[in-house]
């Protein structure tokens, strides 16, 4: 499993990896005498990954361009969604339509759909409906922010995002909640 080999990868180094769940692959492979980032470099190339090294942890990650198609006749989208975070999916929005689309820097959350023959509203509604955001267009922007708040349990757990700063209240409630 490609989980399995940058596990043992990363422990070998002694650095420190976060593989994103949407990464899958089987792994066959023997080498010898080749540094991490080399192995890294290959892997990469062969199962179409990102790799970003930043604050001293890799995060890798599915290219963008393997899970996200976004086709545009005139001014209606046909989009096609596998697994991809929010973020990768706007950015490539954003790419495409050159509107200016404003998202939080933490939008993993991932999708999967498909769309034909929608207009841009309407897909950025969608997006947004789908990954839990609320959309605010103003004039040319379009502006995505997690709903105010999401509250679970009797009372245990409460959590609220507002202005890109949570808060978490939990009392005896179980850990898959939070």
């Amino acid at each position: 499993d490609l989980h399995d080999v940058l596990r043992v990868l990363a422990e070998a180094e002694g650095v420190n990896i976060f593989v994103e769940p949407s990464v899958q692959g089987r792994v066959t492979i023997q080498l010898k005498q080749v540094t991490f980032r080399e192995v890294l470099t290959l892997l990469a190339k062969e199962y179409r990954l990102i790799v970003d090294h930043r604050d001293n942890i890799y995060f890798i990650s599915p290219d963008p361009a393997q899970l996200i198609r976004i086709e545009t006749e005139g001014e209606l989208f046909d989009v096609t969604i596998n697994n991809a975070p929010l973020y990768h999916v706007l950015k490539e929005v954003v790419s495409l339509t050159k509107k200016n689309i404003i998202y939080p820097p933490d939008a993993y959350e991932t999708l999967t759909l498909s769309l034909y023959s929608v207009d841009l509203p309407t897909l950025l509604q969608l997006l947004a409906d789908s990954a839990g955001y609320e959309l605010q267009a103003e004039k040319e922007i379009f502006r995505f922010r997690k709903k105010l708040s999401a509250r679970a349990g009797d009372g245990g757990l409460q959590i609220d995002y507002a202005n890109g700063l949570l808060s978490l209240q939990a009392e005896n409630v179980d850990i898959t909640l939070v």
